[in-house]
């Protein structure tokens, strides 16, 4: 039993929720295959523990599908990550969903292994993606994890 509680967004983590984004993403607006989304506006869910918030999720239902639109967990092993995709998944599918996927960067290689070894398939690789998306969200960097140059989007999805 993991020791920590999954729970709702609440009106009162607007102000955490874009601290936490534009401190991880880079701005409080995440741009995923030309879309923008502003992150005060997603449903989703935090995971807590001894009162401090360690793990974010936020997602978007549209057309019957389900995405992910932020992960983070702020204590690495522990189950964060796994515990709030499932959340997502089990309102994707009281809501009818037919797939949760997610999209990452071709430079996030430990988020494609996370998402490879929780039963998601990579199903799309967009080459030079990125030239698109730093249109609509300038912070975007050229540089990423590993001194890997952020150029690709690549969607991962779990069929429910």
């Amino acid at each position: 039993m993991p020791k920590f509680n999954i729970r709702p967004l609440q009106k009162k983590d607007s102000e955490w929720i874009n601290k936490v984004t534009k401190k991880n993403w880079g701005s409080s607006k995440i741009v995923s295959r030309g879309k923008i989304h502003r992150v005060d506006l997603l449903p989703g869910f935090i995971a807590e523990k001894d009162g401090k918030n360690i793990g974010l999720i936020l997602y978007n239902t549209e057309n019957n599908e389900c995405e992910i639109i932020v992960l983070n967990s702020f204590e690495k092993g522990i189950g964060i990550g796994s515990s709030l995709i499932e959340s997502v998944k089990e309102i994707a599918k009281s809501s009818n969903c037919k797939r949760v996927w997610v999209v990452t960067t071709n430079d996030n290689l430990e988020a494609q292994r996370f998402y490879k070894n929780r039963g998601f398939r990579l199903v799309k690789i967009y080459p030079d993606a990125i030239k698109e998306s730093r249109k609509l969200k300038p912070e975007i960097p050229f540089i990423g994890k590993g001194g890997i140059p952020i150029e690709d989007e690549i969607e991962f999805e779990i069929i429910l």
